[in-house]
C-alpha cells in the first residue's frame, strides 16, 4: 500500500495529492486554515485556529476574567486550632475588636450594610501626597458586583453612599498624589461600628492584601493554583479554605480545598482546578503552634458565568 495519490494517471499525468493509504482506501490529507472569503491563513503554533466556547445549555457565550488574591501576616499568635486569617489587621491603629476579627475576617450581614473609609495618614486625601481617591468593589445583597468610589479625608471617616454592601472584595487606591501610594493603613469598617472592619490597603501597597474573595452571583471560580510561605523560622500549616462541598454551598463553613506547611521555606506553587461555586467565599488561613511567625500567601483562578 502506498501513500499519495497521481491524478488523471491514465491519462496527462496530473498534480500529486497527499493522501494515506488505509487498508486499500485513500484518506485525503487536509492542512487547516482559516480565513474570510478570498484569505486563507495556515493553522500553526503562531497562527491557532480562533475558537469560541458556546455554552449548549443557554447558547450564551460566557465571558471569563482573571481573579487573583493575595494576604500577608506578620506576628502569628498560637492558634493550632482556630488559625488565623491572612490579613495585616492586627497592625491597623485602633485594631479590631474584638480579637477574633483581627484573627477571622468578617462578613457583612446578608442585608447589606453601609460603610466609612479612613487612613492613619492625613497624607492621603484629596488634595495630599499619597491616596486621593480609593474604589470599593463589593457584592450588593444579591451578590451583584458593584463599585463606589470615595474620596479619602486623611484620618476622618468618609462614609459610603451605599448601604447595602454585603461583602467586599477589594479595595483599590485609583488615584495619588507625588509619595506615590498610600501613606497610611486604609481601613473601610461598618459605619455604626467602626471597630467591625472588612477589609484593608496595607500602606505603600495600593490595594486589598487580604485573602479572601466572594464569588458573585452568576459565576463560578475555578481555583488553578495557589502559593504560601513562611520566612521567620516557625513552623506555620497554611489552608486554601473556601465555604462549599462538591460545589454546593455551606453557609459560614469554611471546607479545605489544600494545605501545606511551611518553616523558612515555601512548598513551591500547588496547582490545582477546583470549582467554587457563586456566594462561596474562599480565604487562606495560618495554624501556628509558635509565636511570631510571618506568612504570606497568593492564589489564583478564573471567573466564569454560569
Amino acid at each position: 500500500m502506498a501513500d499519495d495519490t497521481q491524478l488523471n494517471q491514465n491519462s496527462t499525468p496530473g498534480d500529486i495529492i497527499a493522501t494515506d493509504d488505509i487498508g486499500g482506501v485513500k484518506h485525503q490529507r487536509v492542512k487547516v486554515e482559516y480565513g474570510d472569503d478570498g484569505f486563507a491563513t495556515d493553522v500553526s503554533h503562531a497562527n491557532p485556529l480562533p475558537v469560541t466556547y458556546i455554552d449548549g445549555s443557554s447558547g450564551n457565550v460566557p465571558t471569563q476574567r482573571p481573579i487573583v488574591a493575595a494576604g500577608e501576616r506578620e506576628g502569628l499568635s498560637i492558634q493550632p486550632f482556630t488559625g488565623q486569617d491572612l490579613w495585616r489587621a492586627n497592625e491597623l491603629s485602633p485594631q479590631p475588636t474584638p480579637t477574633a476579627i483581627r484573627d477571622s475576617i468578617p462578613s457583612p450581614a446578608p442585608t447589606g450594610e453601609q460603610m466609612s473609609i479612613r487612613s492613619e495618614s492625613n497624607s492621603d486625601t484629596a488634595a495630599g501626597i499619597g491616596a486621593q481617591t480609593v474604589q470599593i468593589r463589593y457584592l450588593d445583597p444579591a451578590g451583584v458586583e458593584q463599585t463606589e468610589i470615595v474620596t479619602l479625608n486623611g484620618t476622618a471617616y468618609v462614609t459610603t453612599v451605599a448601604t447595602n454592601i454585603m461583602f467586599v472584595n477589594n479595595l483599590d487606591v485609583l488615584s495619588i498624589g507625588s509619595y506615590g501610594s498610600n501613606v497610611g493603613h486604609i481601613r473601610i469598617n461598618q459605619a455604626i461600628n467602626t471597630n467591625r472592619v472588612y477589609n484593608m490597603i496595607y500602606a505603600g501597597t495600593n490595594g486589598s492584601l487580604v485573602s479572601h474573595f466572594m464569588v458573585p452571583a452568576g459565576k463560578t471560580l475555578v481555583l488553578k493554583g495557589w502559593h504560601a510561605a513562611e520566612y521567620s523560622g516557625n513552623r506555620v500549616v497554611l489552608r486554601i479554605r473556601s465555604t462549599d462541598i462538591n460545589n454546593v454551598l455551606t453557609p459560614g463553613v469554611f471546607q479545605i480545598k489544600d494545605t501545606v506547611a511551611a518553616d523558612r521555606t515555601s512548598p513551591g506553587y500547588q496547582p490545582l482546578n477546583i470549582p467554587i461555586p457563586a456566594l462561596s467565599i474562599v480565604k487562606v488561613t495560618a495554624y501556628s503552634s509558635q509565636t511570631s511567625g510571618k506568612v504570606i500567601c497568593s492564589w489564583h483562578g478564573v471567573l466564569s458565568d454560569n
